[in-house]
């Protein structure tokens, strides 16, 4: 069973997710670039930025998009 706070969280990593998200295809039509130049540009397959864009969680493709497109991105883990 999920604890207040995590549920809190992931609602969280959500919301800043889609935020990075919405940077990322504002940025990438700024810059002129469709998906297919940008996959290419970050040597990923054109399907992951389809799907980045689409809302589904890649880390990598995230990162090289964003550091890419001038994104600055901080990442933040606690384990326990």
């Amino acid at each position: 069973m999920s604890s207040e706070l995590e549920v809190q969280n992931i609602v969280y990593f959500n919301e800043k997710f889609k935020e990075i998200v919405h940077n990322i295809v504002q940025n990438r039509k700024q810059a002129n670039l469709t998906q297919d130049q940008l996959s290419k540009i970050i040597n990923v397959d054109r399907r992951k930025i389809i799907s980045l864009e689409a809302g589904r969680f890649d880390l990598i493709t995230l990162l090289k998009a964003s550091d890419l497109l001038g994104i600055k991105i901080i990442l933040s883990f606690e384990i326990e």
